[in-house]
């Protein structure tokens, strides 16, 4: 596997076009590196043609999880939480460092009005995230920082993008 193997140069997933039902969890990757990045991306070059999504629960809230993960590329894909009303995260990160979404829909499944729901929630210790060309869309907050104390998060990136139908903030 990828967490296991590694990388010894730039990988790029070519992701089929489908619907696919799961929780994915990103950790650190050997050899990893700003040239040696990990990319998934649409094969068909359109963000609605690959969608990842889970129904997300109170003990597994997010449909995607990147933690002590560095160097991810996400391009021309939806991420979508289908939970059920209050736990509905969809992109979570914590310990995570340059990471990147280009033209992504990351989407919660309606407006919920719980703080439990919301389209990225970044924990402690998120450096450079780059959003370019995105559509952040429904949730309690697009963007949420769970972080209490000042400059544990550094260099978040919103280039282009459109937040929308958010219930309090969108970031």
């Amino acid at each position: 596997t990828l967490n296991n193997a590694g990388v010894a140069g730039p990988i790029v997933f070519a992701v089929q076009t489908g619907t696919y039902q799961e929780q994915l969890n990103l950790g650190p990757v050997r050899g990893s590196s700003g040239m040696n990045t990990i990319t998934f991306r649409s094969a068909s070059g359109f963000r609605d043609d690959v969608v990842l999504q889970y129904a997300t629960t109170n003990g597994a809230n997010y449909v995607l999880n990147l933690s002590n993960a560095s160097n991810f590329i996400f391009e021309k894909m939806t991420f979508y939480s289908a939970g059920a009303q209050n736990y509905a995260n969809v992109v979570t990160m914590d310990n995570a460092e340059t990471i990147h979404f280009n033209d992504a829909h990351i989407h919660v499944k309606g407006t919920v009005n719980n703080q439990n729901a919301s389209c990225m929630v970044l924990g402690e210790n998120v450096k450079y995230i780059y959003l370019d060309s995105c559509k952040l869309d429904s949730g309690y907050y697009s963007i949420k920082s769970n972080v209490a104390a000042l400059g544990l998060n550094t260099g978040l990136y919103v280039t282009d993008c459109e937040l929308t139908n958010f219930l309090s903030q969108g970031v």
